[in-house]
This record gives structure tokens, C-alpha cells and sequence, in this order.
């Protein structure tokens, strides 16, 4: 029929017909529309057909192009004025300053159906006063987020955890960043590539960069805010492995922001949920010791988190116990740390007061007021005891330094490269005073008997 006259098919809302996965493009039951939406695009004929989605349907995206049979138009946000028509055919009390009207069309990037809900939602609980609604300051209501719940839902496991770092991160990230964050990034282009058929992603940079629409950030902050939350109560660990809340590496001002509406509101739930500040330091004591028993030196972001949770919260950091721990993303500027166990904890992508490679050996020196870091430049520091104040730089190791030992008297250092190179250092000069050789294999440790000059490598 469709090859015999000239005819206008509208299929509406065809994303009712795809299953949430990607290894089946349709629902059961529905199956059969992938031959006929395939043959609407290959075969002959004289006539249109016009699809409306929320998503792309991604077995027709190989069949598009400017002289291909298939076109696909990507709808823009309304704009201001536009937006503000739907509001005045629900209701023509709707009360606000000039300067609202666009800051509002704009929180939700002009999406019609948000906008209509957003208008529903203004009338009910504000009374159509538009200053009001921005004021509160909160961009999510309970329709909203259903819809908002419908599109979550439907993505696989790794396209949400791309939507979350995107949140996390605030700003555009490109797949560099995103692939150094996730901790197993597999197939992460691929996985771009299907999440932006389901889920409209802000491009920049001549298409390098990704970033999220504001109301999609509140949403996913929200929606970690309480999955990490009851995370640490339960000891139910997963996305708080999986995600650095507030990312060493991410911009200074980021941070703060990250702080502030990501660590804070977490630390309020659970000292909610616990009773007290100290009930809830205990908690997390507890959890840390839960952590080195089953899952020592284990990737993932977990305790990193707990560290700079607990830096926010200006807890007496020197009660806590961190070795054997994987401190990824940990943030080490602030806080007292002379008398903090940070033995065998890895600080892959930390941040210190000063700018050090990937750190690989720490050491105290006796009186608890000096700690050397050796990093995988070779270089070789020595901070006060809280990390602040970089107090010498040794001169450097050709290779990594794998270990480091004071002496019982703390008047000399010894190092150790991951191949076979041993210093002795004076610390007072800064000086190196003997070097070692001999060694075939790499070393990963070393250590100064306290009553004898020997020294001893492993």
C-alpha cells in the first residue's frame, strides 16, 4: 500500500516499543517491528513515515544520512517565550519577574514535557508564583522525578554509571577523564555512543567534551545522595567504591561545590541516622576495619571517600586507621596527619599540598614530626608531620622509590628504587652519603635495623 500511494504514517512515542537493554532492541511482543521499521527504511516506496521518540532507535541510526533514506531531527528546547506559552494554556494566574521566566525555561533546557509538569507543580504547591518555586531552590518534584526514574531505569549498568560521573564532575568531561575515573572502562566509547541514543548529553569543544543538563545533575546528586547514605549504614558497599565523591584531581572551585552539595548533605543524613557526630565517627572506624579485614589494598574509591568525608567533617583524624587501604582520590591538603596509620595504603590520584607523582613509600621519622614520600618521579620529600609544609627535596632516583626507612635516631634515610639502586641519606643536609648496588631483581621495600648499620631490602 505504502508503494502504491502516496500516504503520511505518524507513529507516536515509538520509544514505548524498546526493552531497557541493549542486547534487545524491543520488547517481547514487539519484536516484529524491527523487520518492519527495517523495511520501511530499505525497501522502495513513495511515501513517509514519521517517528517521535525519546530515544533513538539505534538499528535505524546505520540507515541516516543526507542521502541515505533516513533522517533524524533532534529537538531543541523551547525557547523562553515558548516555554512560557505552555504555562499560560494551563493557567493565566502564573505570577513572576520578567527575569524568571527565562531562568526557569532554562533549569529545564526548555524540555516541553518538564515544562509542563514543572507548571502543574508551580500552581499546586506554590500558587503559581514563579519567584517562590526558584527560591526553593530545588528543581525536582515528585512527577519529575518519576519521569526522570523512567529514563534511569532503562539504561544498563554502565551507561548510569557514565550519567553519574557526569554528575559528579559538574562540568565537561572528556572520555580521557571519564576512562582515568571509572574503574573498569571497557567498551566506555561504546557505551557513550548508546547513552547518548537514550539520554540528550551537552557537547563542547567540537564534540570532545560531555556534560549534563542542571536538572539531570540534581537528580543523579540526589539519587547518590541517598544510595551512599544508606551504603554506610548498612556496610552495604558499592556505588561508594565505585564513584570518588569529590575528586582530588577535579578543579578547586568544584570542590567546594562537590563539598557542599554532595558531602555535606551525606554527613547530615547519616548523623541523622546514627544519633551523633561520635556515633557516627565510630561507624565509620568500624567500617574501615571491615574494610582491611575482607577487601585490603582493594581498587575502588571507598576509603578515599571515608577519608575526605571525615576531613569535612573535621574529625580527630588521628584516631583512625588507614593502612592497607586503597585511598583513591583522597584529598590530604588539610588535616592533621602525624599520628595517622597510613601504612601500605595506596594514593593512586590523591592530592597533597605539594605536587608529587603517584606516591609508593611513606615513612615517619621517630619523633612523629617529619614524614618523607618517595613518588614514581624518584623523588624523595620531606614534610612536617601533617603534610603541609615540604620541609627538603632529596635529589632524585633514576626510578621509583619503592621504600623508605629512617634510622632509630632519624639523622639518615635510606631509599630504595624498584630496580636495584639503595641511598643513604643525611636529613639534616640533605645530602646523599652512600649508594648500593648489587641488587638483580626490583625491590618493593626496605628497613634499618634499630642497633646495627645493617641494612636490609626485600
Amino acid at each position: 500500500h505504502l508503494q502504491e500511494k502516496r500516504c503520511l504514517l505518524i507513529l507516536d512515542n515509538a520509544e514505548s516499543l524498546l526493552a531497557p537493554s541493549n542486547d534487545r532492541p524491543y520488547r517481547p511482543g514487539y519484536e516484529n517491528y524491527n523487520t518492519f521499521f527495517t523495511k520501511l527504511a530499505t525497501l522502495p516506496h513513495q511515501s513517509c513515515i514519521l517517528l517521535t521518540s525519546r530515544e533513538k532507535l539505534a538499528h535505524l541510526t546505520r540507515h541516516e544520512g543526507i542521502q541515505k533514506p533516513v533522517r533524524i531531527l533532534e529537538l531543541t528546547g523551547l525557547t523562553s517565550s515558548e516555554g512560557q506559552q505552555i504555562f499560560t494554556a494551563i493557567d493565566h494566574q502564573f505570577q513572576g519577574q520578567a527575569q524568571s521566566w527565562p531562568e526557569l525555561i532554562t533549569r529545564y533546557d526548555g524540555n516541553p514535557l518538564a515544562l509542563e509538569l514543572a507548571a502543574h507543580h508551580i500552581k499546586d504547591s506554590f500558587g503559581g508564583n514563579i519567584d517562590s518555586f526558584l527560591t526553593s531552590g530545588n528543581p525536582l518534584f515528585n512527577d519529575l522525578r518519576d519521569l526522570l526514574d523512567w529514563h534511569f531505569d532503562r539504561l544498563t549498568l554502565t551507561e548510569q554509571e557514565l550519567l553519574y560521573w557526569l554528575a559528579i564532575h559538574r562540568e565537561p568531561s572528556t572520555l580521557q577523564i571519564l576512562q582515568e575515573d571509572i574503574l573498569t572502562p571497557t567498551h566506555l566509547p561504546d557505551t557513550l555512543q548508546t547513552l547518548q541514543q537514550k539520554i540528550p548529553l551537552e557537547r563542547g569543544d567540537r564534540g570532545q567534551q560531555f556534560s549534563l543538563q542542571p536538572v539531570l545533575i540534581e537528580y543523579l546528586t540526589d539519587k547518590l545522595i541517598q544510595q551512599i547514605s544508606d551504603e554506610i549504614i548498612h556496610f552495604n558497599i558499592n556505588l561508594l567504591n565505585r564513584f570518588a565523591l569529590c575528586p582530588a584531581q577535579d578543579k578547586d572551585y568544584i570542590r567546594e561545590t562537590q563539598n557542599r552539595l554532595i558531602l555535606q548533605p551525606i554527613l547530615k543524613q547519616l548523623i541523622e541516622s546514627l544519633g551523633s557526630q561520635q556515633n557516627l565517627e565510630t561507624h565509620l572506624r568500624k567500617l574501615l576495619q571491615h574494610l582491611r579485614e575482607t577487601q585490603p589494598r582493594h581498587p575502588g574509591y571507598t576509603a578515599g571517600n571515608i577519608l575526605n568525608l571525615l576531613t569535612h567533617l573535621q574529625a580527630h583524624l588521628q584516631t583512625f586507621d588507614f593502612s592497607q587501604l586503597a585511598l583513591w582520590q583522597a584529598d590530604l591538603q588539610q588535616g592533621q596527619w602525624d599520628q595517622v596509620n597510613f601504612s601500605q595504603a595506596d594514593f593512586h590520584r590523591s592530592r597533597f599540598s605539594q605536587a608529587f607523582g603517584g606516591i609508593h613509600s611513606l615513612a615517619y621519622s621517630p619523633d612523629g614530626q617529619t614524614l618523607a614520600a618517595g613518588d614514581s618521579d624518584g623523588n624523595i620529600r620531606l614534610l612536617t608531620a601533617d603534610g603541609s609544609q615540604q620541609l627538603a627535596l632529596l635529589a632524585k632516583h633514576e626510578w621509583w622509590t619503592a621504600g623508605l626507612a629512617y634510622s632509630p635516631d632519624g639523622s639518615k634515610i635510606a631509599s630504595i628504587t624498584l630496580y636495584p639502586v639503595v641511598r643513604l641519606w643525611d636529613t639534616e643536609t640533605g645530602q646523599c652519603i652512600h649508594t648500593l648496588l648489587g641488587h638483580s631483581e626490583g625491590c618493593w621495600g626496605d628497613r634499618l635495623q634499630p642497633r646495627r648499620q645493617n641494612h636490609r631490602q626485600c
